[in-house]
């Protein structure tokens, strides 16, 4: 794990955490018992840890992204821990597949061929 220097370099730990969230989200497609137990856990350790940042210390700018952060792994856990929406709301499971479907078509992260490998390897993975 990266250790960070919380006093010196705040911004860049607030962008690795958000790079490291968005990562964990994208491959977050478990809603069994144990994927939304691990996803809870994920949540409530990432908030912890963005406790641990000192604002005071932080830009206007910093403090400004340090918010939309914290607001977005509250509403997380919210979802995991109160609204439970994977067990009422249906629409999540066809986005998941639109999403994956959608997603290499439009996010030019690696040449075509490279996205269609990709897409059809998840699919292999979790249908097969």
């Amino acid at each position: 794990m990266v250790r960070w220097r919380y006093r010196q370099y705040p911004l860049r730990k607030l962008a690795i955490m958000n790079t490291r969230a968005s990562c964990w989200m994208r491959n977050s497609d478990d809603f069994s018992p144990s994927g939304i137990e691990a996803a809870r856990k994920f949540a409530a350790g990432f908030h912890d840890r963005l406790a641990a940042i000192d604002q005071q210390a932080l830009s206007a700018e910093e403090r400004a992204d340090y918010q939309i952060i914290e607001n977005a792994i509250e509403l997380s856990l919210l979802d995991l821990q109160q609204i439970q929406s994977y067990r009422h709301n249906p629409t999540i499971y066809v986005e998941l597949v639109g999403n994956a479907l959608f997603s290499p078509f439009v996010l030019e992260y690696a040449p075509l061929d490279t996205r269609y490998r990709q897409l059809f390897s998840g699919f292999r993975r979790r249908l097969f």
